[in-house]
C-alpha cells in the first residue's frame, strides 16, 4: 500500500472539509520539545500530550458535526425543490447538532468504534524514546478517558468461544500508524457507528466496469441497495482499484470520511496520469453516484431526492487481473477530526 499511504497521508496533511481548509484550534497542552541524537534533531511529544489531544479529539467529534455538513444541513432545510421529508429530516438534524453542542447529550446514540490514523514523522518520538506509553498506548488511553468521562455508550464486545463480552471501555482502540518524512504528526480521528459500518461492501468486478454503461448501471444498483437503515443523508463513497481488497475499502471508509478530501482530480474523460501518484479523485463517478442516489427515491430517510448529501470516488492503481470495488457511507452523525502535532 506504499503510494496510497503516501497519498493519504499528504490529503490528511491538507487537512480540507469539503474543498476549505480546515481551521485548527491550538491546545493548551504540554508542548514538544527537542532532542539531539546522532547528529540529528527529534521532536518529543510527552506521551500525556498525545492522550490528552485523543481525548480532546474524541470529545469534541461525539458532540459536534464538522461545519461542512452543518452547511449543506442548513442548504436542505430551506431548499424550496427538497421534499418536505427531506426538510424536515433536515430541520431535525439541525435541531439535534444544536442540542449535542451543549456537551451532554452526543449526535447519537450509537457513539461508535474510536478510530485513528496517523502519519507520524521519523523523527518524531513519544516521550524521550525510552520505556514508557508509545503512541498507540497514548491514544487509547485518551480514547478511553473521552468514552468514560463524556458518558458515551461502550459498543465494543471482546470475542469468545460461545459468549462475547463487553470490554467496558470502548476499547480497543482501531488505530493504524504509519511512518511519514520529517519530524511532525498528522492525525484523523473517526468515531464509526455500527449500522453506517455495516453497508461497507466489496465487490470483485472486472475492467468491464469502466465501460460507461456498465459503470451507471452498478453504482445505480449499489446505491439502491444501501436503503436508509444507516441513518441517511450520507456521504457515499466509492474505490475503484487498489492493489488488493484491503487497499479498496479502506479507500472507500477514508474517502468516505472525507480524509482524501484533498486528492488530485481526474479530469471526466482523462486516460489518466499514469505514474505512481497511488490515487485520484473521479468528480464524474462522483456525479454518477449522486445522479442515482436522487432517483433512487429513499431520500433523507422518508422518502424524496436527499438520500446523499455529497458523494466520493476514487481511483486505485491496481493489479491487471483484478479489480475490487468498494462501496461506504457516513451517516448522518458524520464524526470526524483532523489534527496535528508539530
Amino acid at each position: 500500500m506504499g503510494a496510497f499511504i503516501r497519498a493519504c497521508g499528504r490529503s490528511v496533511a491538507d487537512a480540507l472539509d469539503g474543498g476549505l481548509p480546515v481551521d485548527f484550534d491550538r491546545l493548551d497542552l504540554p508542548a514538544p520539545s527537542r532532542i539531539e541524537a546522532g547528529g540529528a534533531s527529534f521532536l518529543s511529544v510527552p506521551p500525556s500530550t498525545v492522550a490528552a489531544l485523543s481525548r480532546e479529539a474524541f470529545t469534541r467529534l461525539a458532540f459536534r458535526l464538522r461545519p461542512g455538513f452543518l452547511r449543506t444541513l442548513a442548504a436542505a432545510r430551506t431548499d424550496p425543490s427538497a421534499s418536505p421529508n427531506d426538510r424536515f429530516v433536515a430541520g431535525s438534524l439541525l435541531e439535534n447538532a444544536r442540542v449535542a453542542a451543549g456537551g451532554e447529550f452526543p449526535l447519537c446514540q450509537d457513539t461508535g468504534t474510536a478510530s485513528v490514523w496517523v502519519w507520524k514523522g521519523q523523527r518524531a518520538l513519544v516521550g524521550d524514546g525510552g520505556p514508557g506509553m508509545d503512541a498507540e498506548e497514548a491514544l487509547a488511553a485518551g480514547a478511553r478517558e473521552a468514552w468514560a468521562a463524556g458518558r458515551l455508550r461502550n459498543s465494543q464486545l471482546a470475542p469468545g468461544r460461545s459468549r462475547e463480552t463487553d470490554t467496558g471501555d470502548n476499547s480497543p482502540l482501531c488505530s493504524e500508524i504509519f511512518s511519514s518524512s520529517g519530524d511532525a504528526w498528522h492525525l484523523f480521528f473517526m468515531a464509526k457507528g455500527g449500522g453506517s459500518a455495516n453497508k461497507t461492501a466489496l465487490f470483485q468486478e472486472t475492467k468491464r466496469i469502466l465501460e460507461p454503461a456498465r459503470l451507471a448501471a452498478f453504482v445505480r444498483d449499489a446505491v439502491a441497495a444501501l436503503g436508509v437503515s444507516a441513518c441517511p443523508p450520507y456521504r457515499i463513497a466509492l474505490a475503484l482499484g487498489g492493489q488488493s481488497p484491503e487497499e479498496c475499502v479502506m479507500a472507500a471508509r477514508l474517502a468516505g470520511a472525507g480524509a482524501l478530501d484533498a486528492l488530485p482530480p481526474l479530469p471526466d474523460g482523462a486516460p489518466g496520469p499514469g505514474g505512481r501518484e497511488g490515487a485520484w479523485r473521479d468528480p464524474a463517478t462522483e456525479a454518477l453516484v449522486m445522479e442515482a442516489a436522487a432517483a433512487s427515491g429513499w431520500g433523507a430517510q422518508f422518502g424524496g431526492s436527499f438520500m446523499a448529501w455529497d458523494a466520493r470516488a476514487v481511483r486505485l492503481h491496481r493489479h491487471a487481473a483484478s479489480f475490487p470495488v468498494a462501496i461506504a457511507v457516513s451517516c448522518a452523525a458524520h464524526r470526524q477530526a483532523y489534527a496535528r502535532i508539530d
